[in-house]
């Protein structure tokens, strides 16, 4: 299984796997919510299991990608400098790889003249700054299965604070503690007995209804932030901007779009950019925030637009406020017939 990188994991539905409903009515569970075990987020954070717990056992296949830095640019000395270490390496966790794994970076480090061990994902190349050197373009793709252990909620000491964490049902993880303090009185009075939450985007992508008389909680964006204000840049503003589209695989759009999320513009965003009446041969944008967090370069002069400063919103929808809640569920997971994928 994949390690280091991945902080958090899924909450597992019994809808989605016939292991785990059957699992759930022998032992009678009234509970169809399942998280895993190497999780440690749970048990120490939320409550403790129940003495002599057994986890039911699931078979799942991961993928992810990697750049060896050798294919990158941009890379800081200190780091070529670790360049030569023994093992074949994950450069945001400077943990080796294991087994299969490792086996699998070797074959392809030697098939393609790789001197470095160090590995990195697309989206940490992106956020170092890194960018794809010319001609070397494509990531590693790596595939592999593996075993996840999952406990259902009731075998833990006080399984109401298991059932009660708020999850968004795009990242399949549990919401931030403003955010899941404000679903969790949503649901709450209610009586909703999930706190799996979409957002009016998710329902729309996943092709979902919501009921007629589903109210929602409205949101502010930015995690609580009152008002958010903030600076648009074309992508053709960066440095390298073309070796960034490569990096992150990003190909031409005919409307403008955010270039990290891939979604189109805010209306209030899409106005500003087109009063500013200015022609880039690129539709994709981003904010001020992604350059710096990222530590993107701008070029000298880049030009600026400055949507209008005002309270932003969305919208949120418990899944029992869909008109079929069980497809919501089958949506929030990523398990394919005869096996469960957790969100990497």
């Amino acid at each position: 299984m994949l390690r280091g990188s991945i902080l958090r994991r899924i909450a597992v539905y019994t809808e989605q796997n016939a292991i785990l409903q059957n699992n759930a009515t022998a032992l009678k569970f009234a509970s169809n919510l399942w998280v895993e075990g190497e999780d440690k987020y749970w048990t120490d954070k939320l409550t403790p299991l129940k003495p002599e717990q057994k986890p039911v056992s699931v078979f799942i296949t991961r993928t992810f990608s990697l750049f060896n830095i050798d294919q990158l640019q941009n890379v800081a000395s200190a780091l070529r400098d670790q360049a030569n270490v023994a093992q074949h390496t994950s450069v945001k966790a400077m943990v080796p790889y294991k087994d299969k794994t490792a086996k699998m970076l070797d074959t392809h480090a030697t098939m393609n003249g790789y001197n470095s061990k160090l590995w990195v994902t697309p989206a940490e190349a992106a956020k170092r700054g890194w960018l794809v050197k010319p001609g070397k373009q494509r990531p590693v793709s790596l595939a592999f299965n593996g075993e996840a252990k999952l406990f259902n909620a009731e075998q833990f000491v006080k399984p109401e604070l298991i059932n009660e964490q708020t999850f968004s049902g795009a990242t399949k993880k549990p919401f931030g503690k403003d955010m899941h303090e404000t679903l969790k009185a949503y649901a709450a009075k209610h009586h909703f007995k999930s706190g799996l939450f979409f957002s009016q985007r998710q329902v729309d992508d996943y092709g979902l209804a919501i009921k007629p008389d589903a109210s929602g909680v409205v949101l502010p964006t930015g995690g609580g932030n009152n008002t958010n204000q903030a600076t648009l840049y074309n992508v053709t503003q960066l440095v390298n901007y073309k070796q960034l589209l490569d990096t992150l695989q990003r190909f031409p759009v005919a409307e403008p779009t955010f270039l990290i999320s891939g979604r189109p513009l805010f209306p209030e965003f899409r106005s500003a950019v087109d009063a500013a009446n200015r022609t880039y041969e690129s539709n994709y944008w981003v904010t001020d925030r992604e350059v710096l967090s990222r530590s993107w370069e701008l070029v000298a002069d880049a030009a600026k637009v400055h949507p209008p400063s005002k309270v932003y919103t969305f919208k949120m929808y418990n899944v029992f406020e869909l008109h079929k809640p069980e497809l919501g569920f089958k949506m929030a997971g990523t398990i394919p017939t005869g096996g469960i994928t957790p969100a990497l």
